[in-house]
């Protein structure tokens, strides 16, 4: 039997779908990387945003036009947060939820006898010491919990995910471990706001990561998205341990709005002023911090001078990259019962605008490393060229060096473009 499988969405969804990958594999499926050789179609979804959604609609209608013999699954958060939508798209799928993930094998055996199935728990399940087929071999992708502490009133991601779920540190240093054995030089600590890691079940995320930098060996930790919320009560244990040269000097911190009526609106726990003093904690202790944001724009009461407050406070904290995202109402949320008096050309002006803006900043911030030597871990080939991360994960094309895949080499930084470094292996 052959099977394709496409993932959409954060880093927590794409473990999930290595992970359906190993274990159809060990069941005895083929997995292919094209649509048109398989007999199932395996699509993992995503809910966050709506260009996201309105992408995974557009496929699923176009894979029941075009393969009309073939089977169609529906896994990930979808079908769990919105079922409806889901079993109206494509009714005849069989659906697999996010705390499913075992029981693909299962999902994709009915489905090809001519059954149709449902496999849509709340009961969170962990996947540590399953098979999995990785998108990179080189980087292991960890998830250390599931659902979140956070109520915004834009997101319909609790519908899938649910309440906070921390996996116990040990089996989560063990899975790293395990990443590691396999070749991976790269780890990635994911769930929907890593600095809730623990909260529920009597520990922190500073007391996990300094577990994991007592692992033996040369690897890099890329720690997932955070909350200012969540943040502030370990601020200080977790400035302290990104002092270890095996976590990247990576702070990933969503703004979301430079306006604190707006923050409020969207139920986001903390205030603009808040926000600055943790990115000012952090690079007091990382001076060369690497710093992502997302903010949302044309929020349903966002007015000109809500806009103005975000555009001031992205020059005053100056992120190397902004996620920009035009506001869209998800069902089943808060804000889906707000007056949406932002015109799709409004929201289009303003994502345009901060996009330009953040687009000069980080040219700027990058224009600092030209001419500096970095340690870059090679992860890969693009084209002619190899691709990797420094240690403040910032992208660095290297153009020269042959079969340096996997290993940490010293680049001289020769230029630098919109969306990195580029330079030299200094052998």
């Amino acid at each position: 039997m052959m099977l394709y499988l496409e993932t959409y969405g954060c880093a927590a969804n794409r473990s999930h779908g290595e992970v359906m990958k190993g274990i159809l594999q060990k069941g005895g499926c083929d997995i292919t990387e094209n649509e048109e050789l398989a007999d199932v179609l395996v699509l993992n979804s995503c809910i966050v945003k709506t260009p996201t959604e309105n992408k995974i609609v557009h496929k699923l209608k176009r894979w029941q036009e075009d393969y009309p013999d073939k089977k169609i699954i529906v896994s990930g958060c979808m079908p769990q947060a919105d079922y409806s939508k889901t079993v109206d798209v494509v009714p005849e799928a069989s659906l697999v939820g996010p705390n499913n993930c075992r029981d693909i094998t299962k999902a994709v055996r009915k489905t090809m006898e001519g059954e149709r199935v449902e496999y849509l728990d709340e009961k969170k399940e962990d996947r540590f010491c399953l098979p999995r087929i990785r998108e990179n071999d080189l980087i292991g992708i960890v998830e250390i919990a599931q659902g979140c502490c956070g109520n915004c009133s834009y997101c319909q991601v609790k519908f899938a995910k649910g309440e906070l779920k921390s996996y116990e540190s040990d089996s989560i240093v063990d899975e790293v471990k395990r990443s590691l054995r396999s070749g991976c030089k790269e780890i990635w600590l994911t769930t929907q706001d890593t600095a809730s890691y623990g909260t529920d079940i009597g520990t922190s995320l500073p007391e996990l990561l300094e577990k994991i930098v007592k692992v033996p060996g040369k690897f890099r930790v890329r720690i997932g998205m955070m909350n200012v919320d969540t943040l502030q009560p370990i601020l200080e244990e977790l400035a302290e341990v990104y002092g270890s040269d095996k976590i990247y000097s990576f702070l990933h911190l969503p703004l979301q709005s430079g306006s604190n009526r707006i923050l409020e609106e969207m139920n986001r726990r903390y205030t603009v002023e808040e926000f600055k003093k943790v990115v000012e904690r952090f690079r007091d202790s990382v001076p060369e911090l690497n710093l992502w944001t997302d903010i949302i724009v044309g929020f349903p009461s966002e007015n000109e001078n809500d806009f103005k407050r975000t555009v001031e406070t992205v020059e005053e904290i100056k992120p190397d990259r902004v996620n920009v995202s035009r506001f869209g109402l998800r069902p089943g949320t808060r804000a889906e019962s707000l007056d949406d008096k932002r015109s799709e050309e409004t929201k289009k002006i303003r994502s345009r605008k901060l996009s330009d803006l953040t687009r000069e900043i980080r040219t700027d911030r990058l224009k600092n490393f030209v001419g500096e030597d970095r340690e870059v871990l090679i992860l890969g080939k693009n084209k002619r060229v190899w691709k990797g991360k420094d240690g403040t994960y910032r992208n660095v094309l290297v153009e020269n060096g042959k079969n340096v895949k996997g290993s940490f080499r010293k680049v001289e930084i020769k230029s630098c473009g919109v969306s990195g470094l580029v330079g030299s292996i200094s052998y």
